[in-house]
């Protein structure tokens, strides 16, 4: 039985092997085996590199096909920030929000937005939060979901009344007064912060925004209110309060914090009470003990609100707030035994009911909601509470908590302490050396990078870790670019059918690649996202693929079926890996867009989709086909440390089986210099064979191993043993490609010579 299966597969394999030097063919029997992953080499290790200018091979540089492109290795200070917002008003990301709404999509994703109190200049705080939603925002609207986010604010509270208070006295001032200082101060507060978020990338409509104090959003928390009153979970009794001696209020429980160490030394006074107004009004009307609030009375004054805001319940005489034809249908007495309360809602119940306001057009109910830990005890349950109690299910799906931002040495930001970082100089600059203009980017990878769900550590250090991990990222992509140049994927991509097999391999190792990222994007980790974008630059790029495809790329005819093979899948991976940072990075993903071939003018990225990985490039036999003969390679390369491998000729003896038809198939005759199996180990000439030969020189390195095959699922067996030797070789140095495989130092090797002909 064993036989059989592996004489049917080696008739497949064979006819396979005989298409390979062409690139075409793919094993059409679905093979499963295991190996590492190949040995990482770097790019001088064995790897023929372009003709310097000025030595003999200079002569020919002119032919020698290097990267080129305008895409800088690096940006810095005024250079980079304007091209941040260069890409910003180039690729519309103030309309993106918008395009994105009215594009027909299958699924919404709603992110509802927590809102970041307005009183105060934007923080490293508003920044960890604003961007991590802004990632899964944009991730989600790339896999084409139609995403649904309003930025929100609150707008209510002590801390806005306190400072409103401080400008103007306390002295004779009238509600209607201080509301109003309060609004602007509030309104003030919104606009720095919004300018910030814009300037960090974050993605939304600014012009539609919710505030806590707008009429609208108003209207629609007092029918909450009134759904719990008619319900039964709004009654009057006595409450004992936390009170402020100072400024002579009630302070919301759950603002508190309390010293476990703390021995109470409380007294018992009387004091005079008083009731700051700019929260919003209980709109409840009293007539001598008892009150006013039914269906109707809350109907009418939630519309008044709707139309004039809260301001009218100290505007408007009591006979507008209740008119005869709401006290008619409330059965209530004359409104002149009537007179408004002034009471106001506890400020959770304000931010709380946000999901009343915001969410209509999502069915009120939110894909996940994100915010700090803090918000545990805060608005995650004050949201749940209003909802649970008016329509009996959570306003969200999901809870995303994380930490909050310390200085790097773990400490809580403090202006007193002088340790407090902000954003606006840490992407401008600031007067210290040490905080130069980092850019936006480079702040949202700060977010990204960080293990959000603990405390999140800021500071040069973090920075500067972040600037030098995309400025490598930067580094890489500008290889990927400056290949690409002259190569219209339109018109001169290359099947993938037809393509080199190491070329398919790493197409094969790009949907992995695109997998891993997508799962790590979908779980809210996008520090994972990012370990993955890292092990595949460095591992699958950098190190192996980027050193053995120089050779085709720079020396290969411009036009040949290898060199256009490689373009094909350096285009899939430019493409693949600029769209997997485009969550995080915008600027910079939009900024390589721009750069990259086969695009119309006009085009961006965040309007084009997510990965298009393939599932044509999962073909069977051919992972297995490679990665056999990346084990070989490690036993070779292992053999010669530190030696050039292109100086070496390689016996490669495997035993009949398997493995050999695997390694077959990469070269169509028992020895080469130009087959893909001598370009991926990087030397002279490879010769395959089953045995070893006997006349080996005294200087031959040898080695062996063996590589553990599993055909379908484990079912057949068979680890195939392989031997090699590796023989300085006798070619010269071919003075264009630098490979030995010339037949004299001033003789062209033959496939340069082809090339040079072809480029005259």
């Amino acid at each position: 039985m064993l036989l059989c299966r592996v004489s049917a597969v080696s008739q497949t394999l064979s006819r396979w092997g005989r298409r390979s030097h062409r690139g075409g063919g793919l094993l059409h029997r679905a093979l499963s085996f295991s190996s590492s992953r190949c040995q990482a080499v770097s790019p001088g290790e064995g790897s023929p590199q372009p003709a310097e200018t000025g030595s003999p091979q200079g002569l020919y540089r002119d032919t020698v096909l290097l990267p080129r492109t305008d895409f800088p290795m690096k940006l810095t200070g005024q250079k980079l920030l304007n091209r941040e917002l260069q890409i910003q008003q180039e690729c519309g990301f103030a309309d993106l929000y918008s395009w994105q709404r009215e594009r027909k999509a299958k699924k919404e994703f709603c992110l509802h937005d927590g809102p970041p109190y307005a009183n105060g200049d934007p923080h490293v705080g508003h920044a960890l939060n604003k961007i991590l939603k802004d990632i899964r925002n944009r991730f989600e609207m790339l896999r084409g979901r139609q995403v649904h986010y309003i930025p929100g604010w609150d707008c209510h509270g002590l801390p806005i009344e306190l400072k409103a208070l401080g400008e103007l006295g306390t002295s004779g001032l009238g509600p209607l007064e201080i509301r109003q200082k309060a609004r602007e101060f509030a309104e003030g507060a919104i606009a720095r912060q919004k300018a910030a978020f814009q300037r960090w990338g974050v993605m939304a409509d600014w012009d539609q925004c919710y505030y806590t104090y707008d009429g609208v959003y108003e209207a629609a928390q007092l029918k909450v209110f009134q759904e719990m009153h008619s319900k039964g979970f709004i009654y009057q009794d006595y409450k004992p309060v936390f009170w402020s001696p100072s400024t002579r209020t009630a302070l919301a429980e759950a603002e508190l914090e309390y010293n476990p160490e703390h021995v109470s030394r409380s007294i018992y006074t009387t004091f005079p009470l008083s009731t700051l107004p700019p929260g919003i009004a209980l709109e409840v009307l009293y007539c001598e003990h008892s009150s006013c609030l039914c269906r109707h009375t809350v109907t009418h004054i939630a519309q008044l609100f709707k139309e004039k805001g809260s301001d009218c319940w100290w505007e408007l005489p009591v006979e507008d707030l209740l008119p005869d034809e709401v006290l008619k249908k409330s059965k209530a007495g004359p409104v002149t035994d009537y007179v408004r309360g002034e009471d106001v809602l506890d400020i959770w119940f304000d931010s709380g009911a946000s999901w009343a306001a915001v969410l209509e057009e999502s069915d009120c109910r939110a894909d996940v909601y994100v915010e700090g830990k803090d918000q545990i005890g805060g608005w995650f349950q004050s949201s749940l509470l209003t909802s649970v109690a008016v329509r009996n299910k959570a306003p969200y799906k999901a809870l995303v908590v994380h930490g909050f931002a310390v200085t790097e040495k773990g400490d809580k930001m403090s202006k007193s302490l002088g340790n407090v970082v902000d954003p606006d100089k840490v992407i401008n600059g600031g007067e210290d050396p040490s905080l130069p203009a980092y850019g936006a980017d480079v702040l949202r990878w700060w977010v990204a990078e960080s293990n959000v769900f603990s405390e999140v550590q800021i500071g040069p250090t973090a920075l500067n870790s972040a600037r030098d991990s995309i400025n490598k990222l930067r580094n890489s992509l500008k290889f990927l670019l400056g290949n690409l140049q002259g190569f219209d994927p339109r018109v001169q991509a290359v099947d993938p059918k037809e393509m080199h097999y190491i070329d398919q391999y790493m197409l094969h190792l790009l949907r992995e690649y695109s997998i891993k990222v997508t799962d790590a994007y979908t779980e809210f980790d996008a520090g994972r996202a990012i370990r993955v974008l890292q092990g595949f630059i460095a591992r699958e790029l950098s190190s192996f693929y980027f050193s053995i495809i120089k050779d085709r790329l720079y020396c290969d005819p411009e036009d040949s079926l290898g060199r256009r093979s490689c373009q094909t899948a350096l285009e899939e991976i430019l493409d693949g890996v600029t769209r997997s940072i485009a969550p995080i990075l915008p600027h910079l993903a939009e900024e390589v867009y721009l750069h990259a071939p086969g695009h119309g003018e006009g085009e961006t990225l965040f309007k084009s989709g997510w990965i298009k990985s393939s599932s044509v490039w999962r073909r069977p036999g051919l992972e297995e086909a490679v990665e056999g003969a990346c084990a070989i390679r490690d036993s070779f390369l292992s053999s010669i440390p530190g030696k050039n491998a292109a100086q070496y000729d390689l016996n490669i003896a495997v035993e009949p089986g398997l493995l050999f038809e695997l390694i077959e198939s990469l070269q169509e005759h028992p020895s080469s210099t130009s087959s893909q199996l001598a370009e991926l180990m990087m030397v002279a000439r490879v010769n395959l064979c089953s045995v070893l030969p006997r006349d080996l020189p005294s200087d031959a390195l040898l080695s062996s191993g063996s590589f553990l095959i599993n055909l379908e699922g484990g079912v057949i067996r068979e680890d195939s043993a392989y031997k090699i030797a590796a023989v300085p070789t006798s070619a010269a140095r071919c003075p264009r490609c630098r490979r030995y495989t010339a037949d004299s130092a001033d003789c062209l090797c033959p496939r340069c010579q082809s090339a040079v002909s072809q480029a005259h």
